[in-house]
């Protein structure tokens, strides 16, 4: 009697009683039947946008798991303008960081291109430094270094000043941010990340993630093999079969949505009370009227 009373209480077939949200955060690699086309894609753009730069021929198709491999800055910031006339985008270290800790895909033993990060205009990359802070000034005239913009908040054109052949535009909703943590080197938890850069706000010996950084120039974000957050590359081109592009869509992992919805739940909930208070008053106020008059007669 007892078992069945228990798969009486968690098999009735239970129905959500509040509204799910239009645009729930989800995260996906570029995997599954649109894998391939995306590829053809890419690659035709490459071709017809960019000269076939080789800097951007690093994605390639694995047929047996439908998914797309391979990632640096150049690719990411291309496939992010792809995706975003659909409702998406690449995914920012802050998105990284949600993926993480809701488990929603298996980033061990690959890596993410996330951003870049800028600590001088001179050193590695000292031209792209100098072009992208440029335009950086033009927003934030008094920004500090290091600085990390996402890649989500790039577009990319041909420049034959650029060793690579190429340079990043910043997009009208480009986001900077003055992150005094990359001059720092150590260990991390997860409770000591900021869920706006989805960086440490603080490291030292404990923890089993690592905050790797370097001292000048532009080099490249990401989440590494073993889930530890590396700026120390400034190989912008690199690439191979671990390497993993990540997209999101929705209001896309901010992890502020959970605080709006709960906030506009609990205001629907707020405006139904009232309703229903109104509503007791006046049927109370009727009753007391009717009441009344059948006294009187």
């Amino acid at each position: 009697m007892k078992s069945m009373a228990k798969e009486a209480k968690t098999n009735f077939g239970w129905k959500l009683i509040i509204r799910i949200p239009e645009n729930v955060p989800a995260a996906t690699f570029i995997q599954g039947h649109d894998a391939e086309p995306f590829l053809e894609e890419y690659n035709g753009r490459v071709k017809r946008d960019f000269d076939n730069a080789e800097q951007l021929r690093v994605l390639t198709y694995d047929k047996e798991n439908q998914l797309v491999r391979g990632s640096n800055d150049f690719a990411v910031v291309l496939a992010n303008q792809m995706v975003r006339p659909q409702g998406m985008r690449t995914a920012t270290q802050a998105d990284i960081e949600q993926v993480i800790a809701t488990e929603a895909l298996p980033l061990y033993n690959q890596y993410e291109d996330t951003g870049l990060v800028i600590r001088s205009e001179s050193g590695v990359n000292s031209y792209l430094a100098q072009n992208t802070m440029m335009q950086m000034r033009k927003r934030m005239p008094e920004a500090k270094f290091p600085l990390m913009i996402p890649l989500a908040g790039l577009n990319l054109v041909q420049d034959s000043n650029s060793e690579y052949g190429l340079a990043f535009k910043l997009r009208d909703d480009a986001q900077i941010y003055e992150v005094p943590i990359l001059n720092e080197d150590g260990n991390f938890t997860a409770e000591n990340i900021n869920s706006e850069t989805g960086l440490p706000t603080k490291v030292g010996k404990e923890g089993t993630r690592h905050l790797y950084k370097r001292n000048d120039g532009l080099s490249r974000l990401y989440l590494d093999r073993s889930l530890s957050v590396d700026s120390v590359s400034d190989n912008l081109a690199s690439s191979n079969d671990n390497g993993r592009v990540v997209l999101v869509r929705g209001e896309a992992a901010n992890a502020k949505i959970f605080e709006e919805y709960s906030a506009k739940q609990n205001a629907n909930i707020q405006e139904i009370e009232t309703r229903l208070r109104t509503n007791y008053e006046a049927n109370q106020a009727r009753i007391r009227q009717l009441a009344g008059e059948l006294k009187l007669l």
